[in-house]
C-alpha cells in the first residue's frame, strides 16, 4: 500500500519530535541539493550511513527504521506536502531564514 505525502511528512514530524538535540535540523541544513539528489538515487542503507550516520545520535533516532522506511522518508523530503512540512519545521525551529 502506497502512503500519501501527508503520511510521509508526519514521519519527519515524529523524528523532529524525538530529536531533542537539534541534530536532525542541523544535518538537514548541512546538506546541499546535490546531496539530496544522491540520496534519491541510493538505497536505504546508503541513506542510513551517509545522512543519519554522520552523527551517532541520528543513527540512534532511526535505529528501528527499515531501509525501505528511510527511502520513503527521503521521498517525502523531496516532494510536495512532505517537503513543505519539513521546511515549515526548519523555519519553526529557527533554521534557515
Amino acid at each position: 500500500m502506497e502512503r500519501d505525502q501527508g503520511d510521509l511528512g508526519r514521519d519527519w514530524d515524529e523524528l523532529f519530535a524525538r530529536d531533542h538535540s537539534g541534530l536532525l535540523l542541523r544535518r538537514m541544513e548541512e546538506c546541499v541539493d546535490g546531496d539530496f539528489q544522491t540520496f534519491k538515487a541510493k538505497d536505504g542503507a546508503f541513506i542510513r550511513s551517509h545522512f543519519f550516520g554522520k552523527y551517532p545520535e541520528l543513527l540512534e533516532l532511526v535505529k528501528d527504521y527499515s531501509d525501505e522506511q528511510l527511502i520513503h522518508l527521503h521521498a517525502a523530503a523531496r516532494s510536495g506536502e512532505g517537503l513543505q512540512r519539513v521546511q515549515a519545521r526548519v523555519e519553526h525551529k529557527g533554521g534557515r531564514r
